[in-house]
């Protein structure tokens, strides 16, 4: 957690140990990603409540925990999820 992985070799000339990453010229940035799950009173009972993956970015990491009742606005980005990669 925290590490940032460099890779090992390149994929155009595939030589090893030619990356180095220079940690003084880069930027990092915050990133959360925050599962948002439809309130228990709104779902009917039997049911699954829905669940939306969203991304939070620099300021809007960590503003809300665990249960707080939030309302997000937002461009909703809908991504197919392959179950095997080489199944089209």
């Amino acid at each position: 957690r925290g590490r940032i992985e460099e890779p090992s070799t390149c994929k155009n000339c595939r030589s090893k140990g030619t990356y180095v990453l220079a940690h003084n010229r880069c930027t990092f940035s915050d990133k959360q990603i925050i599962r948002l799950q439809e309130a228990p009173e709104v779902v009917p009972q039997g049911e699954t409540p829905a669940t939306v993956s969203l991304v939070a970015y620099d300021g809007l990491v960590d503003c809300c925990k665990p249960g707080d009742r939030v309302e997000i606005t937002g461009i909703l980005r809908a991504v197919p999820i392959r179950v095997h990669p080489r199944i089209r």
